[in-house]
């Protein structure tokens, strides 16, 4: 392997690495209380920012398919165009719609497609992380609620769940700093 390789993987590796950093330590910050004694937990803004630059580099694959129309760059443009719009759009998705609202009795979580499920603490059945897909995943009557793990706040909801159920972060393995 030449040396700008191992250089290009290398940059890319501490590139992911610093963003997962950056995610995980403003998760561990903990939220303020609202007005109503509620706790409103949201995706990171960077999930906005992403989704917007994979959706503009999908839309500039496209445009640049339509410029240089030639089979292979049809292929290559329409594969990007997919790849990055679609990532792009989950990212999207992700930070509008998937939301935890929760206080002292119960919790609501919106997931990014639009589901909606309500909790109370006392109905919860079972509480799992998959550190893989980095959801905390909340089983109750009405389903499964799942919760990123790079939520703004989740220290908050993981001292509320503490203080509510019987799981612990530590037995559940969520990196909460």
């Amino acid at each position: 392997m030449e040396w700008w390789k191992f250089l290009q993987y290398a940059l890319i590796g501490i590139v992911v690495s610093l963003f997962m950093n950056y995610l995980n330590k403003a998760a561990s910050k903990p939220l303020e209380v609202e007005e109503e004694g509620r706790y409103v937990l949201k995706m990171h803004k960077l999930y906005q920012w992403i989704g917007w630059l994979s959706i503009a580099l999908g839309l500039v694959a496209l445009i640049s398919m339509v410029l240089l129309f030639d089979i292979e760059m049809a292929i290559i443009g329409v594969a990007m165009f997919l790849l990055f719009g679609v990532l792009g759009w989950l990212c999207l998705m992700s930070y509008n719609r998937h939301k935890v609202v929760f206080d002292e009795h119960q919790m609501t979580i919106s997931s990014w497609q639009g589901k909606v499920l309500f909790f109370a603490w006392d109905e919860i059945s079972d509480i799992k992380f998959n550190p893989i897909s980095g959801y905390i995943k909340v089983y109750g009557p009405q389903g499964i609620g799942k919760i990123h793990m790079h939520m703004l706040g989740l220290k908050s909801f993981v001292h509320m769940m503490e203080q509510k159920t019987k799981w612990r972060a530590k037995e559940l393995k969520i990196p909460i700093i």
